[in-house]
């Protein structure tokens, strides 16, 4: 799995996380893409996944969370609720290239996880 891809699945998962599906799931990272920002970034979505896709990223993030709570709170709030760095650094209050190494961070963690449970292509 390459890390592009994996930045673009979690895009389509932050999208994903935003719809009501067919499954009478809600996704438990979807309420985040409620909060109101100020600083959003403009998101380009051109890629779609499955509900069962979805649902697998959703249990990774949470895995995250478990194991490191900092990095899954930068996916979440860079990938479901769009802000920007400069944002994400006063949400978590670190400097902005910090909030950034955070989110390339959890995006790799994210990827091996991924890959390791055989959703790589």
């Amino acid at each position: 799995m390459s890390f592009v891809y994996t930045e673009r699945l979690l895009d389509a998962w932050g999208s994903w996380s935003k719809t009501k599906n067919n499954l009478g799931y809600s996704s438990v990272m979807g309420a985040i893409a409620d909060m109101a920002q100020p600083a959003t970034r403009k998101i380009k979505r051109t890629f779609y996944i499955t509900d069962d896709l979805g649902l697998a990223v959703d249990r990774a993030v949470t895995v995250l969370e478990q194991r490191n709570e900092q990095l899954a709170q930068t996916i979440k709030l860079y990938y479901l609720a769009g802000l920007t760095f400069e944002a994400i650094s006063k949400q978590i209050s670190v400097g902005r290239e910090k909030a950034a190494k955070l989110l390339k961070e959890a995006v790799s963690w994210l990827d091996a996880f991924l890959l390791c449970v055989g959703l790589a292509k």
